[in-house]
């Protein structure tokens, strides 16, 4: 059977899918599909995909049943007595009711039902030699977020939803990692490797060791004012700033020579969440205190590099979460 747009999603609902193969897969997919059927999917972790519906499925049926594999441009839903493939991706695109226009082969035949088994296990077996384990997976859907955020500044895609989350409703793994630092009120200048047109388009800035080996650039930081002694200056406020460039040797200020800058001109991807919540802004400032993340704050003339306080600093979004938490 040959089914277009206007019947896909219903024989699809008939065929109930246990194994899948797509190239892309949108926040819609649970719209779509019944969760409940579904085992194992494979998906192609490239620029059409949603890095936040590839963890949103995995955290529904578990990340040894996610696998992502590249390149992967075939689509194949396998039910127990039925098959489809054909054009259509997981994504409102292929399945809303307004959307592109796709072809889908319906196939019920033992014969085709196991060699799309066949096919499917052998994109299964190069997809576990790629990303073996869910680190190796959530290091890809990083790198793919950020793939993303360039896409959106380029103004290529559009996010799905312009609200800002709360703090409780955001997921380190599915909203991407918020990198932490601290400075100071003071005056540096620019040097000459920073052009002109830049220097008068910078809307944020922030100073990190030439050393770090973490260069934040398409990312999120939050960064706080710290006070003489190092702790946090509660005259202030935390602020995001999205990193859209990084200048090596951009700075004056010495030991903190790299420049990451947010531009005024460019465009900035929605926050991860609203820095400006008072609980948010509370239970950081209570959080940051606690002698297990002294190391985040400026204790002494150490060169501070972020690269060196990832972990931590995921730790340290938990906590703020679970204390944001107790008080909502």
């Amino acid at each position: 059977m040959i089914c277009g747009s206007s019947s896909i999603k219903s024989q699809l609902k008939n065929i109930s899918p246990s194994k899948i193969s797509v190239a892309y897969i949108g926040n819609s997919w649970a719209d779509i599909i019944d969760v409940k059927s579904l085992e194992i999917i494979i998906v192609s972790p490239s620029l059409g995909s949603n890095p936040e519906a590839i963890v949103d499925v995995a955290e529904q049926i578990g990340w040894d049943n996610v696998w992502l594999l590249e390149d992967l441009h075939s689509k194949i839903y396998i039910g127990d007595k039925a098959i489809m493939i054909g054009s259509a991706n997981l994504s409102h695109n292929a399945f809303g009711d307004i959307g592109q226009e796709e072809a889908c082969v319906v196939l019920n035949s033992h014969e085709d039902t196991k060699e799309a088994n066949d096919l499917f296990n052998s994109y299964l077996h190069k997809a576990k030699a790629l990303f073996p384990d869910k680190k190796a997976k959530l290091d890809r859907i990083e790198k793919l977020r950020i793939d993303h955020r360039k896409a959106i500044i380029q103004e290529l895609l559009s996010e799905e939803s312009k609200e800002i989350r709360k703090f409780s409703d955001f997921n380190v793994d599915s909203h991407g990692m918020v990198y932490f630092t601290w400075h100071f009120n003071e005056d540096t200048d620019y040097t000459d490797n920073v052009p002109i047109g830049v220097q008068s388009d910078i809307a944020n800035e922030l100073h990190l060791s030439r050393r770090d080996k973490n260069k934040p650039i398409n990312q999120w930081v939050l960064t706080w004012l710290a006070s003489s002694r190092g702790t946090v200056d509660n005259r202030s406020k935390p602020s995001l700033i999205y990193i859209h460039e990084i200048y090596e040797n951009g700075s004056s200020d010495e030991g903190y020579e790299r420049l990451c800058v947010e531009r005024t001109t460019l465009k900035t991807p929605n926050k991860p969440f609203d820095e400006n919540d008072p609980k948010f802004i509370e239970a950081f400032r209570k959080v940051i205190k606690e002698s297990q993340f002294a190391s985040l704050t400026y204790e002494n003339d150490d060169e501070w590099l972020i690269s060196d306080n990832e972990d931590l600093m995921k730790k340290l979004l938990v906590c703020i979460k679970d204390e944001y938490i107790k008080h909502e």
